[in-house]
């Protein structure tokens, strides 16, 4: 991607001593995490739930990548082969682990100070001693070291066990940028820069080296592809959180990885490989380690922009195949045979439907109650505004959106347009005009970008903020907004997610149920679930990060939601979230129903993306709380069930009429009205009451607009949502990845001047 370089961010990262997972008897565990946490050691976090055998404990501290295993155990010889065993099978035989004997109560607080003691020199012995460390040798020597374990594991392909050795290839995405500024000798300082941090990353199997360019090669043997992954994300991570000195001047670096396992017989074959997935990866700059397939060239596959209906058509068929065609058989097929379970069918349909209910209702009920905004502290920093857009498709807006940004109340704001397009636009002459006469403004041409997040990757090397808002390209933020942001962000926040509201309502009946529905969202789910779950949510557009924060969660290019992934990753980790109903911006809805398909179709496929990558990772996580985990819980997993769970109402009914043999006259009317009642109402009168209570000022002088979204939502837009839903989940498990940009929307009409 074409770049310039980034100003300096002061600040480094200061490493922990180091992680440990300690294992044994609760009472011991607990003394002894007490004593290493004042020793600057980070304990992972491990229960009986989470360790039931020695399996667990190799998988848990693989997962975690932890720096030793402290195991109090009766018995030092049964545990210690077991996950010795273990850790081989995962690639992670140098793993130090310190085995020792549990301590009776009276003794506890000693033995505690004794094993801390001991945990603490293998921690230094590992990250300090010569024969525990990688290796950084000549490109000459990693070369051969590579072709020796090519041949050593050829000869025992056929043992259980034995992988290929991976090569890994480090750049930077500012390379060409820092010879442009320093030479090639500036490249070179940076490299070993580069390549001392990635020493300290690194195992003691690892070698390293820097090539000819200025790229760091790593030699990683004996691993499986999991742990690689793992120990790549590392150093990517460890790379950019560090601030490189060059010529006296602070510089964050974007670490692009790319690797390839050695499976030819020739080492330039592997360096090859692994020096083309780095080239890959240097299009997403979102620090995930890409590895070498099979026909990869530089530019990775994109995401094609057009759709056969023949597909849409076919997919919908199969989600009614699966969800009432095959269902209704089965329930037909379980009468014959003597076991009917229609009527728990029946029950489970009601209840799901039932529990949705509830908890809208109890969104709607704490989102009447929302968190005070913080009181302000000192004057706000240096803030950058993101304009993220594929100017194509946002031509007829993006001038309007950056006077608005640039109307901005905040004294100090710098306002970055990183965007994409195929050629040359008429509409960049009169950006690059608005951009002489206003120094704020900066523009950024993101070459080789395909996707919003590689934008605003791309942007995170300029800005020179300490908070960052991210926007769409069609968002017009309050005036007040950054300095009403700032205040969470000083109050200990990562993030704040800040309310959009729709300015052109009355431009269509489509665009005035998205202004409705607009409202329920970020009135009423948004404040509701904060409050309920103890996390808010990233919502792409109007949220403000600390700068530090979104240089290390990134946005991943490979989902199609970058945003809920981002904030999921973020709260998972222990990020913390922040939602304010009153920090609004402004943006343009789909004015007809195509547009808003394919709008809400990518969001849904978005979601089943990060419920499939996430759920059960997140949900198991001991630094959430228990409320968080219900809550992520109920946010992934529960909202993909109740579309399919909705749809049964279909095949109940048609088993019903089926068992009367086909005489309605003798079908259960009350329990099936009772059914269909359930699912039509679920949601939508909740929504839109609570909608209306909590809606802007604005739009709280339409109640006309919420009477209508309130019988669509019951009759027809709510099960449309749940067609789209189901629709997306049989396109990600099918593999269909396509999408349409929705276009937006063009004319100012009064009520978009009445909105701002």
């Amino acid at each position: 991607m074409a770049t310039t370089l980034a100003t300096p961010v002061d600040g480094a990262l200061v490493r922990p001593a180091g992680s440990v997972l300690v294992v044994g008897q609760r009472s011991d565990r607990d003394a002894v995490a007490h004593r290493l946490a004042g020793a600057g050691v980070y304990v992972v976090p491990g229960g009986p739930a989470r360790l039931r055998t020695v399996a667990d404990v190799a998988r848990v501290a693989r997962d975690e990548s932890v720096d030793a295993v402290l195991w109090l155990t009766t018995d030092d010889a049964a545990p210690a082969r077991a996950l010795a065993r273990q850790l081989a099978v995962l690639g992670m035989r140098e793993l130090p682990v310190v085995l020792a004997p549990e301590a009776g109560d009276e003794d506890l607080a000693h033995h505690a100070a004794w094993l801390t003691d001991r945990v603490t020199e293998t921690l230094e012995d590992a990250r300090g001693g010569s024969a525990t460390t990688a290796t950084v040798v000549s490109m000459g020597e990693l070369v051969s070291r590579l072709e020796r374990e090519i041949r050593a594991a050829s000869g025992h392909r056929r043992r259980r066990g034995v992988t290929m050795p991976a090569v890994a290839v480090l750049d930077v995405a500012e390379r060409g940028l820092l010879r442009s500024r320093f030479g090639d000798n500036g490249v070179r300082k940076a490299a070993r820069s580069v390549a001392a941090l990635a020493r300290e990353a690194a195992s003691a199997r690892d070698v390293i080296a820097v090539d000819r360019s200025g790229r760091v090669v790593v030699l990683l043997r004996d691993r499986d592809d999991v742990w690689v992954e793992h120990r790549l994300v590392g150093l990517a991570a460890r790379v950019s959180e560090v601030e490189v000195r060059l010529h006296g001047e602070g510089l964050r670096l974007t670490p692009v990885v790319g690797w390839a396992r050695a499976d030819s017989p020739s080492s330039g074959a592997a360096l090859g490989r692994a020096r083309t997935a780095a080239a890959v990866a240097a299009e997403q700059l979102d620090l995930q380690p890409v590895r070498w397939q099979e026909g990869m060239t530089r530019t990775p596959p994109r995401r094609g922009v057009t759709y056969r209906l023949p597909s849409a058509v076919g997919q919908f068929g199969l989600s009614l195949l699966v969800g009432v065609v095959i269902p209704f058989l089965l329930l037909v097929l379980a009468d014959k045979l003597g076991h009917s379970v229609a009527s728990y069918v029946y029950a489970t349909v009601v209840v799901v439907m039932s529990v949705t209910a509830v908890s809208v209702w109890a969104e709607g009920l704490a989102s009447l109650r929302t968190r005070p905004l913080p009181p302000a502290s000192g004057s706000p920093p240096l803030a950058s505004a993101v304009i993220a857009a594929y100017l194509p498709n946002e031509s007829a807006t993006i001038l309007d959106t950056v006077r608005a940004h640039l109307a901005s109340e905040h004294r100090d704001l710098e306002v970055v347009l990183a965007y994409n397009r195929p050629h040359r636009l008429p509409v960049e002459d009169a950006l690059e005009a608005l951009a002489a006469e206003d120094p704020r403004l900066r523009l950024l041409h993101v070459e080789g970008s395909a996707s919003k997040a590689q934008n605003i990757n791309a942007a995170l090397g300029h800005v020179r903020g300490e908070m960052v808002g991210v926007f769409d390209a069609d968002h017009h933020p309050a005036p007040d907004a950054f300095d009403r942001a700032w205040r969470w962000l000083a109050a200990g926040y990562d993030v704040v997610q800040g309310r959009c509201v729709v300015r052109n309502g009355d431009v269509s009946w489509i665009s005035r149920l998205v202004a409705v529905e607009f409202e329920c969202i970020y009135g009423v789910s948004h404040p509701g679930r904060a409050r309920l779950h103890g996390f808010a949510v990233f919502g792409g557009s109007n949220g403000y990060w600390r700068t530090d924060v979104l240089r290390r969660v990134r946005m991943h290019s490979s989902m199609l939601t970058e945003d809920i992934d981002a904030s999921v990753r973020l709260v998972g980790e222990g990020g913390r979230i922040a939602y304010d109903p009153g920090l609004h911006s402004y943006e343009l809805a789909p004015t007809r129903l195509e547009p808003l398909w394919w709008q809400r179709l990518r969001w849904a496929q978005g979601w089943f993306q990060v419920t499939r990558a996430h759920a059960g990772a997140v949900a198991n996580r001991f630094s959430l709380g228990r409320r968080q985990r219900l809550g992520m819980t109920f946010l992934l997993r529960w909202r993909e069930v109740t579309p399919w769970v909705g749809q049964l109402t279909l095949a109940v009914v048609a088993h019903a009429v089926w068992a009367a043999g086909g005489e309605l006259s003798r079908v259960p009317v009350s329990p099936l009205l009772l059914l269909v009642l359930l699912v039509s109402l679920a949601t939508a009168p909740g929504q839109a009451l609570f909608g209306w209570l909590n809606a802007t000022p604005q739009m709280r002088r339409r109640p006309r607009w919420f009477l209508v979204y309130l019988l669509a939502g019951s009759l027809v837009y709510g099960e449309w949502r749940n067609v789209v839903a189901r629709v997306a989940h049989v396109r990600e498990l099918t593999g269909s990845d396509d999408w349409i940009v929705t276009p937006r929307a063009t004319g100012r009409s009064s009520g978009e001047r009445r909105a701002l």
